[in-house]
């Protein structure tokens, strides 16, 4: 039978303290707990003594006596015994002693363990043997009575003159209807009289006592017979079990409100999208969501306290969990990841997020993984980057056709300018072939970076100005352009336009801004900042001989402006350049 605590009745505050040579004594005949007057009294500590057995403390000769005595009391043949015995201590000499034995009965009756309370035998001026028991009963730290046959108090202890604040004076020879009033007595009535019949009693009972209301007691009552072998009395023993009661209640409700809220919060788990499982720190399952659950076509249940190992993954799958668990243990930082795992309805990604759950020290108890299957989502994802890839191929093989046939053009051009003799018409011829490959190059540079994301204005600035110069100079090199060019992106809608200014800047500088045969540099240049970009050609050339034209002359700069404004931007010359410096600004972005 398993013993239940003594703690649980109040006796470990009592032991502490006791000078008395007091043990509590299980069923099975081991010591339980120990006074600090038996410890003081046999030279073991109180460890000592719950690790040994209780035969090994008493002469031999008196080993048997005491176990029959014992099952006597558990038999319920005896309310209680007295021995002669002789214990043994540390040091090995043998002590003589008398001990008293009763036993303690839960509320149902059965048996719990048994209260030994030992009074040394022998020595000069010993007090006499009913003096020296009535001790012995005043130290025990619970209500101990007898009732006659009258049932009225024979006798009380120490405990009980204290909880209803009179001696025993007062006490004895009183019925017990009249300590405890009427209404208590009728409730208690029943049980005495079963004990008359020989009956041993154990139940619990609200009892008034003293100034302190209504108490919950554990009560044991025992037959007393007389030399005929009748019942002529009865003992009592009484615990006050209130405190004990009371906390045991608070336990009940703060158990109930705990999982009325572990309902409430999984019900809203359930309905949340996620899926979330707990893991400690041996990885074991503490808590599962139901999504989660149908998603391994399991129970609940039957995830608790086994490991991702147990769930039927993959051993790739269930280590790559099993090393992010290990690393948010150790780092006590939240760690997010990917995995894609094969369930009943067939292989799905899930992104999930691992965070540490922590103590108030900070020490890492547990994981909470929150999942989400975004399989759908990705799938979709997947035919979006497919359309656009598509796309992307087939914009890219229109600006090749598109750079092709612009280069055809180019071509044409180039063949028909071999035949015009006026120098103007040709002049002018030759400016639309020029506008045209800087059109073909933006083209050309898409096609060659396979991308549509836009082209670099720096290195389309270079590639433009290098076939300008070639094609208005016949290779040589009378102006030395310099540059100076901040990396910027641009998309399809400003590289054109762009190319366009740049195309008619350099080629107003190469043409225009030296006399023949003269050598000269220009400087070209690309910043971006404040939001904004700046596109800046100067040259250290003859100028416009005076300030620029209102609203400009030619046909190139009403192009520059034209193309400036369809970017947002404007077109501005300094006037205090020593050549000509056009600077074309837009807002970046």
């Amino acid at each position: 039978m398993q013993v239940q605590s003594p703690e649980n009745i109040h006796w470990h505050g009592v032991l502490r303290d006791a000078r008395t040579p007091i043990s509590l004594v299980g069923l099975d005949g081991r010591v339980l707990r120990a006074s600090p007057g038996l410890v003081r009294l046999l030279g073991y500590r109180e460890a000592e003594l719950r690790e040994m057995e209780r035969r090994s403390l008493m002469h031999p000769d008196d080993v048997d006596r005491d176990l029959r005595a014992l099952r006597a009391l558990i038999d319920g043949h005896e309310p209680a015994c007295r021995l002669d015995k002789r214990y043994i201590r540390r040091d090995e000499t043998v002590l003589r002693a008398a001990s008293t034995m009763f036993l303690i009965r839960d509320a149902s009756g059965r048996p719990e363990f048994a209260v030994e309370v030992i009074d040394m035998v022998g020595g000069q001026g010993q007090e006499p043997l009913e003096d020296r028991l009535r001790t012995l009963v005043d130290s025990i730290p619970a209500y101990v009575s007898e009732i006659d046959s009258g049932r009225r108090y024979v006798m009380v202890n120490r405990a009980y003159e204290e909880a209803y604040g009179r001696n025993r004076a007062e006490l004895e020879g009183r019925t017990v209807a009249e300590v405890l009033g009427e209404d208590s007595y009728r409730t208690i009535a029943p049980k005495i009289d079963r004990v008359f019949t020989g009956e041993a009693v154990a139940f619990e009972e609200w009892l008034p006592v003293g100034g302190r209301g209504m108490r919950l007691h554990r009560i044991s009552y025992l037959p007393k017979r007389g030399a005929d072998g009748r019942v002529d009395g009865l003992f009592v023993f009484a615990v006050d079990d209130t405190e004990r009661a009371a906390a045991e209640e608070g336990r009940r409700v703060a158990l109930a409100r705990l999982s009325e809220k572990t309902q409430m919060l999984d019900a809203v788990l359930a309905a949340a999208a996620d899926s979330i499982i707990m893991l400690d720190r041996d990885g074991r399952c503490l808590y599962a969501s139901r999504p989660i659950a149908r998603g391994f076509g399991m129970v609940r249940a039957e995830m608790l306290d086994r490991t991702v190992w147990d769930f039927g993954l993959p051993e790739s799958v269930a280590a790559r969990i099993d090393r992010t668990r290990l690393q948010v243990m150790t780092s006590g930082e939240p760690v997010m990841a990917e995995v894609d795992l094969p369930t009943p309805r067939g292989l799905r990604h899930y992104d999930y997020t691992m965070r540490p759950v922590k103590d108030a020290n900070g020490a890492v108890l547990a994981v909470v993984v929150t999942a989400r299957d975004m399989t759908q989502r990705q799938r979709v994802e997947d035919g979006m980057r497919r359309a656009l890839a598509e796309k992307e191929a087939l914009l890219l093989e229109l600006q090749h056709r598109v750079k092709n046939n612009m280069q055809i053009v180019v071509s044409l051009l180039n063949l028909q300018s071999q035949g015009i003799t006026q120098p103007e018409l040709k002049r002018r011829h030759d400016e639309l072939g020029n506008r045209i490959r800087a059109l073909a190059l933006v083209h050309e540079m898409l096609t060659d970076s396979r991308s549509m994301a836009g082209i670099d204005l720096a290195d389309y600035i270079v590639r433009l100005c290098g076939q300008l110069q070639s094609f208005h100079q016949d290779g040589r090199r009378p102006v030395e352009l310099r540059f100076r060019l901040d990396p910027v992106i641009a998309d399809m809608d400003r590289a054109v336009p762009l190319g366009l200014i740049v195309n008619e800047l350099v080629s107003n500088t190469l043409v225009h801004a030296f006399p023949p045969g003269s050598r000269g540099t220009a400087d070209i240049g690309l910043a971006a900042a404040d939001g904004y970009v700046e596109l800046s050609v100067a040259d250290d050339g003859v100028g416009f001989g005076g300030p620029p034209p209102p609203g400009g002359a030619g046909l190139g700069t009403r192009l520059i402006q034209a193309l400036a404004a369809q970017i947002g931007g404007e077109l501005r010359y300094d006037p205090n350049a020593d050549g000509t410096r056009a600077v074309v600004r837009w807002p970046a972005g």
